[in-house]
């Protein structure tokens, strides 16, 4: 019964160690897993922050490399802030063409259903030979934004004469109605 009980004894040591092992081992297993899914889960917020680390340096790139022509695209727009450069600009025209030119509205009309875009209206006369009245209109033609002319009317009147010269010269007074469609 000695030896037996001996047996017993050292069985149910070794069983008890077993079970010890077993449980270390299963606790260390879990440990293990849940340290690999926590270095998963930050090793994909580190992969995703530095995605979005390179689409951000990638569009700095992008607006760094269109700045030149978004400038150049911008030039050709104005908004409700630069409507005084807009009427010097015309003023500007008027003296290049050698033309008396006066402004005498603007407007600006809420956007349309159909087009949806906000339309500046520009009202203004002129007067000066025929040849400076047909170069304001080709110069206003020309500027680098989008005019529709709503109305160009000219009149030719009476013969005057110039005060440097006695030279007699035809004096045309036109009147314009423009609409400024690249307005923002």
């Amino acid at each position: 019964m000695n030896q037996t009980y001996k047996n017993n004894t050292l069985l149910i040591i070794i069983i008890l160690i077993n079970i010890l092992a077993i449980s270390a081992y299963v606790y260390l297993f879990q440990s293990v897993k849940q340290a690999n899914q926590r270095n998963s889960l930050i090793s994909s917020e580190i992969k995703n922050y530095s995605e979005n680390k390179d689409r951000i340096i990638s569009l700095r790139n992008i607006i760094k490399s269109t700045e030149e022509e978004r400038d150049n695209l911008n030039s050709h727009f104005i908004d409700k802030n630069k409507i005084n450069h807009l009427l010097d600009l015309i003023e500007k025209i008027g003296e290049d063409s050698k033309t008396n030119l006066e402004i005498n509205s603007v407007n600006l009309s809420p956007k349309s259903s159909d087009k949806n875009k906000n339309i500046l209206k520009i009202d203004f006369k002129a007067s000066g030979s025929f040849q400076n009245i047909s170069k304001l209109l080709l110069l206003l033609e020309n500027a680098p934004l989008e005019f529709d002319f709503e109305k160009v009317y000219f009149n030719k009147t009476e013969n005057e004469r110039k005060e440097e010269s006695e030279d007699i010269f035809d004096l045309w007074n036109s009147s314009f109605t423009i609409n400024l469609i690249s307005f923002l």
